[in-house]
């Protein structure tokens, strides 16, 4: 009788331990099947996401290639599977759609920038009569009203005569502009004899960054924009490759032959013109010069109906004559002791020599003066902190957007907002 309940207590422990063996089992089985689940799920949701992301960098690619938005995404959605749809505005936001998933990132267009056709971090010094035919700037909430700029600054505006605002009379800031606009009533001074007395198109915008607000670059990157391949360098001991320790390689000079300089570098098929040193450029019957003439003649003959831009840095930059220039001029300092003007070089130049800067500006802060009605149809840019740009005869300046567009697309990069997505 003991043998036989001793089997059956053997049989009944063999029955538990299969039992609890076979449990385990099935719980085991439902974790691994859970975790396969899981990863699968996984997979599928990241495939979602790359499928999402492929179509975003598919509509940043077709944005790069036009310089512009397209008008729409359906070439993306062939190929990845993903359906684009812009937030158009400043910045423009791309979402990109693949089944459930939705993820989106911001671009950021070479178009976002500040309005004004004169825009400025160095002191201004304006003697005479002034009149601008304006940049539009935004469209306001008033229909055919336009938020008009004039004159964008960062620091001093010394006026000594008139300066106004003409809107848009018999001028077309850009190919497409509407006609019958206007500016709006709060952008148009229509003639002030003091910069307190203007209104918001002559406008301090004290966080204007001009070298920035233009290229895109922060401005301490400055080299990065003067050695891109799309620039030419004047002189040519700058050398083609940017230097390594971020000291450039030879010193700043005069150059007597910019203009001369200029031409070539135009010939050559290049809009995009950086000097380093001082230039004049000179229209004067007396030396017989004729620079400004000549720089439009082979700006007209190898870009016509377009322009270039001109970008003089540390240096004295210096013009003589009346002329509608076929381009913008941007003037640059470095860093604010990269260059000291003197008495000894403006003595030299034709524009002080004729009609002398006056003299309440110290010559040895002045960087920029000129003489003449010389207006640069793609607007100026001054950007020399502490020193001064000198306006010394009456003027009136025409804007025109379109004159740069074609060699600004070359230099100003479209990219994504760092910190819109994922920044790796």
């Amino acid at each position: 009788m003991m043998k036989h309940q001793k089997g059956a207590v053997t049989l009944l422990y063999t029955a538990m331990l299969l039992i609890a063996i076979l449990t385990l089992s099935i719980a085991s089985y439902k974790n691994v099947f859970f975790q396969a689940k899981r990863a699968q799920n996984e997979i599928t949701s990241r495939q979602l996401h790359w499928a999402a992301e492929g179509g975003l960098e598919c509509a940043f690619a077709e944005i790069q290639a036009l310089k512009a938005l397209p008008t729409d995404f359906l070439n993306c959605l062939s190929l990845s599977g993903a359906e684009i749809t812009p937030d158009i505005g400043s910045p423009l936001i791309l979402n990109s759609y693949y089944g459930n998933t939705n993820i989106k990132k911001t671009v950021l267009m070479p178009g976002n920038r500040s309005s004004g056709a004169l825009k400025s971090s160095s002191n201004l010094y304006f003697k005479g009569s002034f009149n601008f035919l304006p940049d539009p700037g935004s469209l306001s909430a008033t229909a055919d009203k336009w938020e008009c700029m004039a004159v964008r600054y960062k620091n001093i505006f010394e006026l000594f005569g008139t300066i106004g605002n003409s809107q848009f009379v018999a001028n077309q800031p850009y190919s497409g502009f509407p006609t019958g606009q206007s500016c709006v009533a709060d952008h148009w001074t229509h003639a002030a004899l003091r910069i307190s007395d203007t209104k918001n198109d002559f406008f301090q915008d004290i966080n204007l960054e001009p070298f920035e607000d233009l290229f895109g670059t922060p401005r301490n990157e400055w080299m990065d924009v003067m050695y891109d391949e799309n620039f030419a360098r004047i002189p040519s001991g700058l050398g083609d490759v940017k230097p390594s320790n971020g000291v450039l390689p030879i010193s700043t000079q005069y150059l007597t032959d910019c203009a001369d300089k200029i031409v070539d570098q135009v010939n050559d098929g290049k809009d995009l013109i950086w000097i380093y040193g001082s230039c004049e450029l000179a229209n004067d019957s007396t030396t017989s010069r004729t620079d400004l003439d000549k720089i439009e003649t082979a700006i007209d003959n190898k870009f016509p109906g377009a322009g270039i831009v001109l970008v003089i840095q540390d240096g004295i930059f210096s013009v003589k004559g009346a002329h509608e220039f076929p381009g913008m001029i941007y003037h640059f300092e470095s860093v604010p002791s990269a260059y000291t003007p003197s008495s000894t070089i403006w003595d030299t130049m034709l524009s002080h020599q004729g009609n002398p800067i006056p003299s309440a500006v110290p010559l040895d802060k002045t960087m920029y003066y000129q003489s003449g009605s010389f207006v640069p149809l793609g607007g100026y840019v001054m950007d020399a902190p502490g020193k001064y740009a000198v306006f010394g005869s009456s003027m009136n300046f025409r804007y025109n957007r379109d004159v740069v567009e074609n060699a600004l697309n070359k230099i100003r990069k479209i990219k994504w907002l760092k910190g819109s997505w994922h920044d790796f």
